[in-house]
């Protein structure tokens, strides 16, 4: 199957975006897209596939395939090439790179799942020499996740998760840090009762930094980043009251092994750890 669309600024500067998908069984399918952005070419608030996110000034291609080996298995990978002829933020050069991905989905049960994933990005930076960014080099970062999830008895399920991080440029040596959390979960089949617990380690420097996402209250989000060495836990309940009412309560802490103080400014406190309570209450009919 082949598709595709172009279009045209307002001055005729090209936007370009085609692919070809193959079907090649139930169990195989591979594709492939080419882009070419023209530099001049201006459209507001577009959003398409490219580096960053926005039609203009971008060459790639991008080569997949997914993969069914097996019943409740899908494997799945990606190449993706690109350039840009305009110069950008931290390069004196026109810039260029590649990005690569690999994921493994096993459903081995009907609630027990593993996942892997893998993510290699590539690509041209300047490099600090004394106090000027004179030198052009390659900065690499390598990305693995291993997460499984299985249930328990009675609503009860964990899910154990490792990421492991890994950076380097050509002018220094390479830079690793991991995650590892164990997380506990349950949900009432009888009424709106849940809790999400986790208790994770983490060590890494502010190139290998980890992102993670945490459960939190109702229309709230929480993706915290994590830099340096320390304990991170947090326990969410929300529980049913009286008359339609519902009572949530969320309480997280971050305790730092690496540091005696955190923030700057007004927000600097002389310990190493922060704690945080959230709490929620809703009515509805």
């Amino acid at each position: 199957m082949v598709s595709g669309e172009m279009a045209f600024d307002r001055a005729g500067h090209p936007a370009l975006l085609e692919g070809v998908r193959w079907y090649a069984s139930p169990l195989f399918t591979g594709y492939l897209l080419a882009r070419h952005y023209d530099a001049s070419y201006f459209a507001l608030r577009s959003r398409t596939l490219s580096r960053s996110g926005h039609a203009t000034a971008e060459t790639g291609l991008l080569l997949g395939m997914q993969l069914m080996p097996a019943a409740g298995m899908q494997v799945s990978g990606y190449v993706d090439i690109y350039r840009s002829p305009l110069l950008q933020r931290s390069i004196s050069a026109p810039p260029w790179g590649s990005e690569a991905g690999a994921a493994l989905t096993w459903q081995i049960r009907k609630e027990m799942q593993l996942y892997i994933t893998w993510r290699h990005d590539e690509y041209r930076r300047d490099l600090p020499q004394g106090t000027k960014m004179q030198c052009t080099g390659t900065v690499r970062r390598d990305h693995l996740r291993l997460q499984t999830t299985y249930p328990l008895a009675g609503g009860w399920s964990t899910t154990t998760r490792l990421d492991l991080n890994r950076w380097q440029n050509s002018a220094t040596a390479p830079r690793q840090g991991y995650f590892a959390g164990q997380d506990l979960h349950y949900r009432s089949s009888r009424q709106p009762l849940y809790l999400h617990a986790r208790f994770a380690l983490f060590d890494t420097r502010y190139e290998t930094r980890i992102y993670t996402y945490e459960h939190d209250l109702l229309y709230a989000f929480s993706t915290p980043a994590f830099t340096g060495r320390g304990i991170r836990w947090y326990l969410l309940l929300s529980l049913p009251l009286a008359r339609g009412w519902q009572g949530s309560v969320r309480l997280s802490r971050t305790l730092y092994r690496d540091r005696q103080e955190l923030g700057s400014g007004p927000a600097r406190v002389s310990v190493p750890q922060r704690t945080e309570l959230k709490v929620q209450l809703r009515w509805h009919r």
